[in-house]
């Protein structure tokens, strides 16, 4: 019998999870995610996608096999030109606003009114100067309001207070002085009602405020990353990519200049030593002047000696 044939089958291998292909990132809502940053540059991106749609054939002609028709181009521009009307909501500014020009009024009044009564009480009615001003700051802005709040205060305390009753008389007195002087109850009552704007708090909408700005911006994102994403699966040209706003330029390559060579600077050439021999001294002269080995021309022309 021949050795035995192992006809099975190979063992069938588990299944493996291809790692290589990387998931689309997900979102679970696209208001939510996008800064306004991100949003305001939607409109830069979405005039820059629809002049190259409608500029470009070849690029019209590849966005028309996604799907790209008339229709969405008319839809990019009606975005475009909402989210560039639509103003954006104004932010709290603590300058202006009711409360503001409230506290406005007040402090002017009483840089008149206030003053002008207590010229008045301070000469006329000496004791009731002394109530109504009493420890009382002539402050700015909100000091302003608590100073001509507490003055009304004691206005009123002159009219009605119980604990004032034994000074009625000269309270009212008073209180008829100031009257001519311009603080009369319709003053008084107009600016307690300044005071009132002031002290009560700002109302309370249901809800954040609508921005219907950042509303179109949103919209406008989001239709340009739609077909930004599409132009992608079937454009594949740097050049069109590029026109159309969702391409990379490529980082151009530093052009390196070539540094020109030193020259040499001349090697110094030595002279050579030329060594001096010194001239031996010549004897000493001879009685007639003249010297050994000298020789003697006779200035008459005569023979040597």
């Amino acid at each position: 019998m021949g050795p035995s044939t192992n006809n099975a089958l190979p063992k069938r291998q588990p299944y493996e999870r291809d790692t290589t292909m990387k998931p689309f990132k997900t979102t679970k809502s696209t208001k939510s995610t996008v800064s306004r940053s991100t949003a305001e540059r939607g409109v830069e991106r979405g005039l820059q996608f629809l002049r190259a749609v409608g500029t470009d054939p070849v690029i019209y002609a590849a966005m028309q096999g996604v799907g790209f028709t008339p229709s969405d181009v008319k839809q990019g521009w009606a975005l475009v030109l909402t989210a560039c009307s639509v103003p954006a909501v104004e932010k709290f500014n603590s300058s202006s606003g009711p409360v503001a020009e409230a506290t406005q009024k007040i402090e002017t009044w009483k840089a008149t009114m206030m003053l002008r009564a207590h010229a008045a009480l301070r000469r006329l009615h000496p004791e009731q100067d002394a109530f109504v001003f009493d420890n009382l700051e002539m402050g700015t802005g909100i000091a302003a309001v608590v100073s001509v709040s507490m003055f009304l205060q004691r206005i009123d305390a002159l009219e009605n207070s119980p604990d004032r009753k034994s000074t009625r008389k000269t309270d009212h007195a008073a209180l008829a002085t100031l009257e001519q002087r311009g603080v009369t109850k319709e003053e008084r009552k107009q600016i307690k009602a300044l005071i009132q704007i002031v002290e009560s708090p700002a109302p309370v909408e249901d809800g954040a405020p609508p921005d219907a700005r950042m509303a179109a911006l949103t919209e406008l994102h989001a239709w340009v990353q739609d077909w930004s994403d599409c132009a992608r699966s079937v454009i594949t040209r740097r050049d069109q990519l590029l026109r159309l706003g969702i391409g990379k330029r490529r980082a151009r390559d530093t052009i390196v200049t070539p540094q020109p060579t030193p020259t040499p600077a001349p090697a110094t050439t030595s002279l050579p030593q030329i060594e001096m021999t010194p001239i031996a001294a010549l004897p000493p002269a001879k009685a007639n002047g003249m010297s050994n080995g000298a020789i003697a021309i006779a200035s008459s022309g005569g023979a040597h000696a």
